[in-house]
Protein backbone atom coordinates (compact mmCIF):
# COMPACT_ATOMS: atom_id res chain seq x y z
CA UNK A 1 0.00 0.00 0.00
CA UNK A 2 3.07 2.84 -0.25
CA UNK A 3 1.22 3.99 -3.29
CA UNK A 4 -2.15 5.01 -0.85
CA UNK A 5 -1.78 8.62 -0.58
CA UNK A 6 -2.01 10.07 3.32
CA UNK A 7 -4.01 12.55 5.27
CA UNK A 8 -3.39 14.03 8.50
CA UNK A 9 -5.84 15.58 11.01
CA UNK A 10 -4.28 16.92 14.42
CA UNK A 11 -7.30 16.43 16.73
CA UNK A 12 -7.34 19.32 19.27
CA UNK A 13 -3.84 19.67 18.75
CA UNK A 14 -2.78 23.51 18.73
CA UNK A 15 0.91 22.91 20.03
CA UNK A 16 3.46 20.29 19.49
CA UNK A 17 3.17 18.24 22.55
CA UNK A 18 5.97 18.38 25.29
CA UNK A 19 8.77 16.38 24.12
CA UNK A 20 9.29 15.37 28.11
CA UNK A 21 5.73 13.49 28.15
CA UNK A 22 6.70 11.79 24.97
CA UNK A 23 10.23 10.79 25.93
CA UNK A 24 9.61 9.80 29.60
CA UNK A 25 5.70 8.33 29.61
CA UNK A 26 5.10 7.07 26.20
CA UNK A 27 8.52 6.20 24.80
CA UNK A 28 9.14 3.19 27.24
CA UNK A 29 5.74 2.11 26.29
CA UNK A 30 5.56 2.09 22.61
CA UNK A 31 9.46 2.32 21.43
CA UNK A 32 11.35 5.13 19.78
CA UNK A 33 10.31 4.17 16.17
CA UNK A 34 6.85 4.72 17.18
CA UNK A 35 7.45 8.17 18.89
CA UNK A 36 9.92 8.90 15.51
CA UNK A 37 6.60 8.14 13.95
CA UNK A 38 3.99 10.22 15.70
CA UNK A 39 6.53 13.43 15.74
CA UNK A 40 6.86 13.16 11.70
CA UNK A 41 2.75 12.73 11.40
CA UNK A 42 2.55 15.68 13.55
CA UNK A 43 5.02 18.10 11.01
CA UNK A 44 3.28 16.66 8.64
CA UNK A 45 0.17 18.09 9.82
CA UNK A 46 1.59 21.40 10.91
CA UNK A 47 3.13 21.96 7.30
CA UNK A 48 -0.29 20.67 5.70
CA UNK A 49 -1.72 24.20 4.85
CA UNK A 50 1.48 25.28 3.23
CA UNK A 51 1.37 22.63 1.23
CA UNK A 52 -2.21 21.59 0.65
CA UNK A 53 -1.56 21.31 -3.23
CA UNK A 54 0.30 18.45 -2.52
CA UNK A 55 -0.70 14.64 -2.94
CA UNK A 56 1.87 12.75 -0.56
CA UNK A 57 1.89 8.84 -0.64
CA UNK A 58 3.15 6.82 1.97
CA UNK A 59 6.54 6.32 0.48
CA UNK A 60 7.43 9.66 1.60
CA UNK A 61 6.19 8.42 5.00
CA UNK A 62 8.38 5.27 4.72
CA UNK A 63 11.18 7.33 3.57
CA UNK A 64 11.11 10.87 6.26
CA UNK A 65 11.16 7.72 9.14
CA UNK A 66 13.83 5.56 7.80
CA UNK A 67 11.33 2.41 8.46
CA UNK A 68 10.11 0.18 5.64
CA UNK A 69 6.36 -0.25 5.33
CA UNK A 70 6.21 -3.28 7.84
CA UNK A 71 8.14 -1.82 10.46
CA UNK A 72 5.60 1.45 9.90
CA UNK A 73 2.56 -0.18 10.25
CA UNK A 74 3.99 -2.62 13.13
CA UNK A 75 4.80 0.57 15.01
CA UNK A 76 1.33 2.66 14.30
CA UNK A 77 -0.49 0.03 16.00
CA UNK A 78 1.64 1.01 19.28
CA UNK A 79 0.50 4.57 18.93
CA UNK A 80 -3.06 3.31 17.98
CA UNK A 81 -3.72 1.13 21.66
CA UNK A 82 -1.79 4.38 23.58
CA UNK A 83 -4.14 6.65 22.24
CA UNK A 84 -1.56 8.89 20.56
CA UNK A 85 -3.28 7.80 17.45
CA UNK A 86 -6.62 6.48 15.52
CA UNK A 87 -6.07 5.32 11.80
CA UNK A 88 -8.88 5.40 9.02
CA UNK A 89 -8.36 3.95 5.65
CA UNK A 90 -10.32 4.24 1.96
CA UNK A 91 -10.28 1.82 0.27
CA UNK A 92 -11.87 2.99 -3.05
CA UNK A 93 -10.21 5.98 -3.09
CA UNK A 94 -7.07 4.70 -1.79
CA UNK A 95 -5.42 7.08 0.81
CA UNK A 96 -5.29 6.90 4.62
CA UNK A 97 -6.27 9.29 7.12
CA UNK A 98 -3.86 9.70 10.38
CA UNK A 99 -5.93 11.22 13.65
CA UNK A 100 -3.24 12.56 15.85
CA UNK A 101 -4.18 13.53 19.33
CA UNK A 102 -2.36 14.96 22.23
CA UNK A 103 -0.50 12.78 24.46
CA UNK A 104 -2.18 12.35 28.07
CA UNK A 105 -1.16 14.97 30.74
CA UNK A 106 1.02 13.61 33.41
CA UNK A 107 -1.65 13.49 35.88
CA UNK A 108 -4.04 11.51 34.06
CA UNK A 109 -1.44 9.02 32.85
CA UNK A 110 -0.09 7.96 35.76
CA UNK A 111 -4.35 7.92 36.97
CA UNK A 112 -4.73 4.93 34.14
CA UNK A 113 -4.42 1.80 35.86
CA UNK A 114 -3.37 0.25 32.26
CA UNK A 115 -0.92 3.14 31.49
CA UNK A 116 0.44 3.28 34.72
CA UNK A 117 1.19 -0.59 34.95
CA UNK A 118 2.78 -1.00 31.38
CA UNK A 119 5.10 1.56 32.33
CA UNK A 120 6.07 -0.04 35.71
CA UNK A 121 6.55 -3.38 33.95
CA UNK A 122 9.26 -1.75 31.57
CA UNK A 123 11.23 0.38 33.80
CA UNK A 124 11.60 -1.15 36.90
CA UNK A 125 10.18 0.38 40.26
CA UNK A 126 13.71 2.65 40.53
CA UNK A 127 13.42 4.65 37.35
CA UNK A 128 9.61 4.33 37.77
CA UNK A 129 9.63 6.35 40.95
CA UNK A 130 12.27 8.77 39.45
CA UNK A 131 9.71 9.32 36.52
CA UNK A 132 7.01 10.09 39.24
CA UNK A 133 9.18 12.79 40.88
CA UNK A 134 9.86 14.06 37.62
CA UNK A 135 6.20 14.70 36.95
CA UNK A 136 5.48 15.87 40.55
CA UNK A 137 4.25 19.50 39.44
CA UNK A 138 3.42 19.24 35.91
CA UNK A 139 -0.24 20.21 35.05
CA UNK A 140 0.06 21.41 31.85
CA UNK A 141 -3.16 21.46 30.00
CA UNK A 142 -2.46 19.68 26.48
CA UNK A 143 -5.28 20.04 24.68
CA UNK A 144 -15.82 11.10 9.92
CA UNK A 145 -17.68 11.45 7.92
CA UNK A 146 -15.22 10.60 4.96
CA UNK A 147 -15.58 7.11 3.73
CA UNK A 148 -12.97 5.52 5.76
CA UNK A 149 -13.29 2.74 8.15
CA UNK A 150 -11.56 2.70 11.74
CA UNK A 151 -8.81 0.29 11.88
CA UNK A 152 -7.39 0.96 14.98
CA UNK A 153 -5.73 -1.28 17.48
CA UNK A 154 -6.99 -0.94 21.49
CA UNK A 155 -4.63 -1.21 24.15
CA UNK A 156 -5.37 -5.20 24.07
CA UNK A 157 -4.56 -5.71 20.56
CA UNK A 158 -0.85 -4.99 21.44
CA UNK A 159 0.62 -5.70 24.78
CA UNK A 160 -0.30 -7.42 26.91
CA UNK A 161 -3.19 -7.49 30.35
CA UNK A 162 -1.06 -6.11 32.80
CA UNK A 163 -3.86 -4.73 35.29
CA UNK A 164 -4.34 -5.24 39.16
CA UNK A 165 -0.04 -5.33 39.46
CA UNK A 166 0.89 -6.27 42.45
CA UNK A 167 4.37 -4.55 42.42
CA UNK A 168 3.01 -1.40 42.17
CA UNK A 169 1.03 -0.86 45.31
CA UNK A 170 4.92 -1.13 46.74
CA UNK A 171 5.83 2.45 44.91
CA UNK A 172 5.39 5.79 46.52
CA UNK A 173 3.32 7.88 44.14
CA UNK A 174 3.61 11.42 44.19
CA UNK A 175 0.53 12.90 43.09
CA UNK A 176 0.42 15.76 40.35
CA UNK A 177 -2.10 18.64 40.62
CA UNK A 178 -5.68 17.65 39.53
CA UNK A 179 -6.45 18.38 35.42
CA UNK A 180 -9.72 17.97 33.29
CA UNK A 181 -7.75 16.43 30.43
CA UNK A 182 -9.76 12.17 29.48
CA UNK A 183 -9.40 9.89 26.92
CA UNK A 184 -12.78 10.17 25.14
CA UNK A 185 -15.25 13.51 24.82
CA UNK A 186 -17.29 15.02 27.57
CA UNK A 187 -19.92 14.55 26.00
CA UNK A 188 -19.83 11.19 25.28
CA UNK A 189 -19.58 10.48 29.28
CA UNK A 190 -22.63 12.81 30.03
CA UNK A 191 -24.47 10.72 27.70
CA UNK A 192 -23.42 7.19 29.03
CA UNK A 193 -24.02 8.32 32.73
CA UNK A 194 -27.34 9.70 31.24
CA UNK A 195 -28.68 6.36 29.38
CA UNK A 196 -27.65 4.29 32.59
CA UNK A 197 -29.44 6.42 35.12
CA UNK A 198 -32.58 5.62 32.77
CA UNK A 199 -32.45 1.99 33.29
CA UNK A 200 -32.68 2.62 37.32
CA UNK A 201 -28.66 2.49 37.73
CA UNK A 202 -27.87 4.44 41.03
CA UNK A 203 -23.70 4.89 41.29
CA UNK A 204 -22.35 4.97 44.77
CA UNK A 205 -19.24 6.17 43.38
CA UNK A 206 -18.18 9.81 42.50
CA UNK A 207 -18.61 10.96 39.18
CA UNK A 208 -15.01 11.18 38.23
CA UNK A 209 -14.09 7.85 39.59
CA UNK A 210 -16.66 6.65 37.19
CA UNK A 211 -15.00 8.23 34.24
CA UNK A 212 -11.42 6.86 35.05
CA UNK A 213 -13.66 3.44 34.61
CA UNK A 214 -14.96 4.48 31.49
CA UNK A 215 -11.43 6.06 30.08
CA UNK A 216 -9.48 2.18 31.13
CA UNK A 217 -12.39 1.09 29.47
CA UNK A 218 -12.29 2.92 26.22
CA UNK A 219 -8.58 2.47 26.36
CA UNK A 220 -8.64 -1.48 26.54
CA UNK A 221 -11.46 -2.35 24.27
CA UNK A 222 -12.25 1.06 22.24
CA UNK A 223 -15.99 0.74 23.56
CA UNK A 224 -18.61 3.01 22.08
CA UNK A 225 -21.30 4.96 23.75
CA UNK A 226 -23.42 2.09 22.59
CA UNK A 227 -21.17 -0.77 24.07
CA UNK A 228 -21.04 1.16 27.48
CA UNK A 229 -24.82 1.11 27.80
CA UNK A 230 -25.31 -2.68 26.57
CA UNK A 231 -21.96 -3.76 29.13
CA UNK A 232 -24.34 -1.99 31.65
CA UNK A 233 -28.00 -3.61 30.60
CA UNK A 234 -26.15 -7.38 31.08
CA UNK A 235 -24.90 -5.99 34.76
CA UNK A 236 -27.22 -8.13 37.52
CA UNK A 237 -27.70 -5.19 39.86
CA UNK A 238 -29.32 -1.84 39.95
CA UNK A 239 -26.36 -0.19 42.57
CA UNK A 240 -23.17 0.33 41.28
CA UNK A 241 -20.35 0.48 44.03
CA UNK A 242 -16.30 0.44 44.12
CA UNK A 243 -16.29 -2.90 44.42
CA UNK A 244 -17.82 -3.97 41.49
CA UNK A 245 -15.20 -2.65 39.12
CA UNK A 246 -13.55 -5.84 38.78
CA UNK A 247 -17.12 -8.08 38.17
CA UNK A 248 -17.50 -4.70 35.23
CA UNK A 249 -14.03 -5.36 33.67
CA UNK A 250 -14.39 -8.91 33.41
CA UNK A 251 -17.72 -8.79 31.89
CA UNK A 252 -16.37 -6.40 29.16
CA UNK A 253 -13.53 -8.46 28.37
CA UNK A 254 -16.15 -10.99 27.54
CA UNK A 255 -18.42 -9.36 25.86
CA UNK A 256 -15.46 -8.49 23.21
CA UNK A 257 -14.30 -11.65 23.21
CA UNK A 258 -17.37 -13.36 22.55
CA UNK A 259 -19.29 -10.83 20.26
CA UNK A 260 -20.38 -13.24 17.60
CA UNK A 261 -21.31 -15.57 20.42
CA UNK A 262 -23.60 -13.40 22.19
CA UNK A 263 -25.67 -12.71 18.78
CA UNK A 264 -29.40 -13.10 18.94
CA UNK A 265 -30.33 -15.71 16.90
CA UNK A 266 -33.94 -14.78 15.90
CA UNK A 267 -31.99 -11.21 15.00
CA UNK A 268 -29.59 -12.49 12.89
CA UNK A 269 -29.46 -11.39 9.36
CA UNK A 270 -28.42 -13.32 7.07
CA UNK A 271 -27.71 -10.65 4.01
CA UNK A 272 -25.96 -8.63 6.95
CA UNK A 273 -24.30 -11.26 8.44
CA UNK A 274 -22.95 -11.97 4.86
CA UNK A 275 -21.55 -8.83 3.64
CA UNK A 276 -19.53 -8.40 7.05
CA UNK A 277 -17.64 -11.57 6.78
CA UNK A 278 -17.06 -10.70 3.17
CA UNK A 279 -15.64 -6.93 4.96
CA UNK A 280 -13.35 -8.91 7.41
CA UNK A 281 -11.89 -11.00 4.33
CA UNK A 282 -11.35 -7.30 2.27
CA UNK A 283 -9.61 -6.30 5.56
CA UNK A 284 -7.55 -9.07 6.09
CA UNK A 285 -6.21 -8.66 2.38
CA UNK A 286 -6.10 -5.18 2.04
CA UNK A 287 -4.36 -4.85 5.58
CA UNK A 288 -1.65 -7.83 5.18
CA UNK A 289 1.71 -7.07 3.13
CA UNK A 290 1.71 -10.02 -0.04
CA UNK A 291 5.53 -11.32 1.79
CA UNK A 292 3.65 -12.21 5.15
CA UNK A 293 0.77 -13.35 3.36
CA UNK A 294 2.68 -15.91 1.21
CA UNK A 295 4.25 -16.94 3.94
CA UNK A 296 1.37 -17.94 5.96
CA UNK A 297 -0.26 -19.47 3.33
CA UNK A 298 2.53 -21.99 2.51
CA UNK A 299 3.20 -21.96 6.22
CA UNK A 300 7.01 -20.79 5.59
CA UNK A 301 9.08 -19.07 7.85
CA UNK A 302 11.08 -17.08 4.68
CA UNK A 303 10.52 -17.37 1.10
CA UNK A 304 12.99 -18.22 -1.49
CA UNK A 305 14.36 -15.94 -4.34
CA UNK A 306 11.44 -17.05 -6.84
CA UNK A 307 8.50 -16.64 -4.22
CA UNK A 308 9.91 -13.27 -3.63
CA UNK A 309 10.56 -12.66 -7.36
CA UNK A 310 6.94 -13.96 -7.84
CA UNK A 311 5.94 -10.92 -5.30
CA UNK A 312 8.51 -8.35 -7.25
CA UNK A 313 6.96 -9.01 -10.66
CA UNK A 314 3.20 -8.92 -9.68
CA UNK A 315 3.87 -5.34 -8.15
CA UNK A 316 6.07 -3.75 -10.59
CA UNK A 317 5.82 -5.25 -13.93
CA UNK A 318 2.04 -6.15 -13.44
CA UNK A 319 1.74 -2.79 -10.84
CA UNK A 320 -1.25 -4.53 -8.76
CA UNK A 321 -1.35 -3.61 -5.52
CA UNK A 322 -0.64 -5.58 -2.36
CA UNK A 323 -4.27 -6.02 -1.82
CA UNK A 324 -5.12 -7.04 -5.18
CA UNK A 325 -2.08 -9.78 -5.02
CA UNK A 326 -3.16 -11.17 -2.24
CA UNK A 327 -6.59 -12.33 -3.24
CA UNK A 328 -4.77 -13.21 -6.46
CA UNK A 329 -1.89 -15.66 -4.79
CA UNK A 330 -4.76 -17.18 -2.87
CA UNK A 331 -7.40 -17.64 -5.86
CA UNK A 332 -4.52 -19.66 -7.58
CA UNK A 333 -3.21 -21.54 -4.40
CA UNK A 334 -7.04 -22.91 -4.02
CA UNK A 335 -7.76 -23.72 -7.41
CA UNK A 336 -4.58 -25.38 -8.31
CA UNK A 337 -4.23 -27.77 -5.43
CA UNK A 338 -1.99 -25.70 -3.36
CA UNK A 339 0.45 -24.95 -5.40
CA UNK A 340 1.91 -21.89 -6.95
CA UNK A 341 1.85 -21.59 -10.49
CA UNK A 342 3.65 -18.80 -11.26
CA UNK A 343 2.60 -18.80 -14.93
CA UNK A 344 -0.78 -19.10 -14.17
CA UNK A 345 -0.53 -15.87 -11.50
CA UNK A 346 1.29 -14.33 -14.32
CA UNK A 347 -1.91 -14.65 -16.80
CA UNK A 348 -4.47 -13.80 -14.36
CA UNK A 349 -2.50 -11.01 -13.20
CA UNK A 350 -2.02 -9.59 -16.92
CA UNK A 351 -5.91 -9.50 -17.02
CA UNK A 352 -6.46 -7.62 -14.04
CA UNK A 353 -3.90 -4.89 -14.60
CA UNK A 354 -5.59 -5.03 -18.28
CA UNK A 355 -9.06 -4.39 -16.57
CA UNK A 356 -7.56 -2.23 -13.67
CA UNK A 357 -8.63 -4.05 -10.95
CA UNK A 358 -7.08 -1.64 -7.78
CA UNK A 359 -8.55 -3.41 -4.52
CA UNK A 360 -9.57 -6.88 -2.95
CA UNK A 361 -13.12 -6.30 -3.47
CA UNK A 362 -12.68 -5.53 -7.26
CA UNK A 363 -10.81 -8.80 -7.58
CA UNK A 364 -12.40 -10.89 -5.18
CA UNK A 365 -15.61 -10.14 -7.71
CA UNK A 366 -13.48 -10.46 -11.08
CA UNK A 367 -12.31 -13.96 -9.95
CA UNK A 368 -15.76 -15.28 -8.59
CA UNK A 369 -17.11 -14.20 -11.63
CA UNK A 370 -14.64 -15.15 -14.36
CA UNK A 371 -14.39 -18.66 -12.60
CA UNK A 372 -18.12 -18.93 -13.06
CA UNK A 373 -17.48 -18.03 -16.59
CA UNK A 374 -14.90 -20.61 -17.52
CA UNK A 375 -15.72 -23.55 -19.22
CA UNK A 376 -12.73 -25.56 -20.01
CA UNK A 377 -10.20 -24.55 -17.52
CA UNK A 378 -7.76 -27.63 -16.64
CA UNK A 379 -8.03 -27.52 -12.95
CA UNK A 380 -11.50 -27.05 -11.58
CA UNK A 381 -13.02 -26.63 -7.96
CA UNK A 382 -14.39 -29.73 -6.38
CA UNK A 383 -17.09 -27.51 -5.57
CA UNK A 384 -18.17 -24.96 -8.17
CA UNK A 385 -19.72 -22.60 -5.61
CA UNK A 386 -16.79 -23.02 -3.90
CA UNK A 387 -15.32 -19.51 -4.06
CA UNK A 388 -18.10 -17.61 -3.62
CA UNK A 389 -19.07 -19.88 -0.56
CA UNK A 390 -15.66 -19.18 0.67
CA UNK A 391 -16.08 -15.33 0.55
CA UNK A 392 -19.20 -15.50 2.58
CA UNK A 393 -17.93 -18.12 5.23
CA UNK A 394 -17.54 -16.88 8.16
CA UNK A 395 -13.95 -15.69 8.15
CA UNK A 396 -11.01 -13.58 10.84
CA UNK A 397 -9.14 -10.90 11.71
CA UNK A 398 -5.21 -11.95 11.51
CA UNK A 399 -2.61 -10.52 13.70
CA UNK A 400 -0.34 -8.56 11.31
CA UNK A 401 2.92 -9.93 12.38
CA UNK A 402 5.64 -12.52 11.48
CA UNK A 403 3.95 -15.08 12.92
CA UNK A 404 0.53 -14.47 11.06
CA UNK A 405 -1.27 -17.45 9.87
CA UNK A 406 -4.17 -18.09 7.75
CA UNK A 407 -6.98 -20.41 7.96
CA UNK A 408 -7.61 -22.29 4.74
CA UNK A 409 -10.71 -24.18 6.09
CA UNK A 410 -11.89 -20.70 5.83
CA UNK A 411 -12.59 -20.98 2.11
CA UNK A 412 -14.94 -24.33 2.37
CA UNK A 413 -13.16 -27.59 0.87
CA UNK A 414 -11.97 -26.48 -2.67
Amino acid sequence: MNLYKYIVSLNDIIDRPSSKILTYLYQPIVGIQAITIYKTLLEEGLIAKELKNYNFNMLRIFNLTSLSEEQYFENIKKLEAVGLLKTLINYKKEFYMFNLYSPLEPINFFDSEAFNSCLFNKIGKTDYEIIRYIFRDDNKTLYQDNGCVDISSSFNDVFSSILNNKNINEVSHLKPKPSKNCLFIEEDFKKIVDEIKKRNFVFEISLDLAKKWFNELYLLYKFRVEDFISLFSKIDKNVITKGDKNRIFALAESIKNNLFKNQNIAQFDGKEHMNRQKNLKIKEMETIKPNLYLKALLGLKTLNDDQKNLLKDLSMNYKLRDSVINCLIEFSFLKNEKLIVTNYIFKIAKSLNENSIKTADMAMEYLINAHKNSKNSKVKFSNDNGWSEAKNKKTYEVNVENDVKLDIKAWGDL
